[in-house]
């Protein structure tokens, strides 16, 4: 804004994409603009929100994509490509221009956005993250100058095979696990994935870890009634269709085991769908519901359910399963009731439900087989849900909550584009002035919208990537970038020396697998790991952030006293959107 375009950015005066903010949950989201945003397009397009770079799409000195063999042409410096004179020049064909990064940038300001906090039943603050384990990926164990590990879990990179899983419990000295648990533990981590191993760098210790998910389902009541809510009474196991054994009694709310790939949306709604048996209809009320109830929303810590975890149990005297919870609550309106007549009600405000599973080992005495586990709801009371402490009705003193926190607000919007605007791709794409979406992308490939009509799951067209950087992971990845010692751009030629170290690490990465990367990493001082934490993540939405490192230090300095909402002037949230499938007419 000070100093003008950064070189080798050139201003762009108009877009087809952009970013909006969402103000009830402060989420920045893709949109593709229409001919009534041409105000606004105009507008930015004069403030330089809009710059471009040419890029040397398929590497420099390479032969041109889609180009004849008899053409003979070269990609240029610039994306422009070239072909060799018999003097040994190069006759650049100027109609042509190859690979366009197109940036987009905004400043929403100071927003008021959702923050995972949490506060000790003796009123002293503590870093939510830290409580619960599950701070974002933290690689400044590596890079800190002090030398300190950190106390945080973090997640064990993807399993790939049950001899990955063997070799990781024999590097935390695991060794006295069955080969029976083995072949469980990895059913339960690398397949099914209800389950995730998870290390501690300060002292190597290992754990195995999983989220269930706790929804109130609270009705609201007619003039005169009591407020009643949903209780899962116990449960039993029926093998051939023939009951076996006495019911677990289970006193819960509905809780569902959420998959680590998925948000507590689909797991929400899957428990919606296949357990209670509720229409879509009724479970796009709940997921809204879930939603609207944000200061019901809390995380701490649980008990494993024997209804629901009782496959998991203990894999070896050293590895047990802690559990954590996640807690909605949705309220059914009045209006509503006749969506959940199928829950609403029974004899004596009571209903029972079957579910298929693949095993009963674990459930009481059940054998290994496959049967039905019959459970059974009563609509009870709140006053004698209370009384009879119902799990995940309340949450506890020491969990954490969602608050409001006034951040800065930026967004980086990014897009590969075919070619520069005015000329014509490779593959014969123009960039027109019209913006309309070329059916090629820069790639050379369809469009993901071609292949979801043939019935694949592709990326999403618009907004298919989002990523959340604050100030310390920002200044986390220069720090890994200093380690790796790349070349800038704009600085023209670099060392020859510097040059050749830094295209053998490329072609080392980009010839290499899974395993051989990790190990070209490792040889740089660089550890990659996969983290899903309690903010920032796929269990809460990503609107959700976990509080800024300078808020906490100010809130613990404090007195005790002090409230736990606190505004942090430094901390700055950017929230990067990048969508390479479809931006403009790449």
């Amino acid at each position: 804004e000070t100093s003008g375009v950064p070189k080798p950015f050139r201003q762009r005066w108009a877009a087809t994409h952009a970013v909006c903010l969402k103000g009830t949950s402060s989420q920045l989201h893709e949109i593709k603009l229409k001919k009534r945003h041409a105000g606004r397009n105009i507008s930015d397009g004069l403030l330089s929100h809009f710059l471009g770079m040419d890029l040397p799409l398929g590497g420099l000195g390479n032969p041109l994509p889609n180009s004849r063999p008899s053409e003979e042409l070269l990609v240029g410096p610039s994306g422009t490509p070239f072909r060799r004179t018999a003097d040994g020049q190069a006759a650049y064909v100027k109609e042509i221009q190859h690979g366009h990064l197109f940036l987009r940038w905004d400043d929403f300001g100071s927003q008021s956005v959702q923050v995972l906090t949490s506060v000790r039943s003796d009123d002293t603050p503590v870093d939510a993250t830290r409580s619960f384990g599950m701070m974002q990926s933290e690689m400044s164990q590596c890079l800190s100058t002090d030398g300190r590990l950190s106390d945080e879990y973090l997640q064990i990179s993807t399993l790939r095979n049950r001899d990955d899983l063997s070799q990781v419990l024999e590097e935390h000295g695991l060794k006295d696990i069955t080969e029976d648990d083995l072949d469980r533990l990895y059913w339960h981590t690398a397949e099914e994935r209800d389950l995730c191993l998870q290390t501690r760098a300060s002292d190597f210790a290992l754990r195995c870890f999983g989220v269930l998910v706790h929804v109130v389902f609270e009705l609201q009541p007619e003039p005169g009634e009591e407020t009643l809510v949903l209780v899962q009474t116990g449960a039993s196991p029926a093998l051939s269709g023939q009951e076996y054994g006495n019911m677990v009694k289970d006193l819960r709310v509905p809780t569902m085991l959420r998959r680590r790939h998925e948000p507590w949306v689909e797991a929400v709604s899957r428990h919606c769908n296949f357990v209670l048996g509720l229409p879509r209809s009724a479970t796009d009320r709940v997921v809204e519901g879930c939603r609207q109830c944000e200061g019901e929303m809390s995380v701490y810590r649980c008990d494993p359910s024997p209804t629901l975890c009782y496959h998991h149990g203990n894999y070896s005297s050293a590895l047990g399963v802690e559990y954590e919870a996640y807690r909605f609550k949705c309220t059914i309106m009045r209006k509503d009731r006749h969506l959940f007549e199928s829950v609403l009600f029974g004899p004596d405000f009571t209903f029972s439900t079957t579910e298929s599973v693949t095993s009963l080992l674990g459930f009481g005495d059940c054998p290994d087989v496959a049967g039905v586990i019959s459970r059974e709801w009563a609509w009870l009371t709140l006053d004698k849900a209370k009384s009879l402490g119902v799990e995940g009705l309340t949450p506890p003193a020491d969990a954490g909550h969602i608050t409001r926190e006034p951040e800065r607000l930026c967004a980086v919007l990014l897009g590969i584009e075919g070619s520069t605007p005015g000329k014509q791709s490779a593959f014969g794409c123009r960039h027109s002035p019209v913006g309309a979406s070329n059916g090629i992308s820069a790639f050379g490939k369809r469009k993901w919208r071609d292949f979801r009509k043939g019935g694949h799951e592709v990326p999403a067209d618009i907004g298919g990537m989002h990523v959340s950087v604050d100030k310390d992971s920002f200044y986390l990845l220069q720090s890994l970038l200093s380690i790796v010692r790349l070349s800038a751009p704009s600085d023209g030629f670099a060392d020859e020396e510097d040059l050749e170290r830094e295209m053998n690490f490329f072609k080392d990465i980009l010839l290499s697998n899974d395993e051989q990367i990790g190990a070209i990493l490792r040889e740089k001082q660089l550890r990659r790991v996969h983290h899903y934490g309690s903010a920032q993540t796929q269990v809460f939405d990503a609107s959700v952030r976990a509080p800024s490192k300078t808020a906490l230090a100010e809130l613990s300095s404090t007195t005790a006293s002090r409230s736990c909402t606190w505004t942090d002037e430094d901390g700055d949230d950017l929230g990067c959107m990048s969508d390479a499938s479809d931006t403009e007419n790449q």
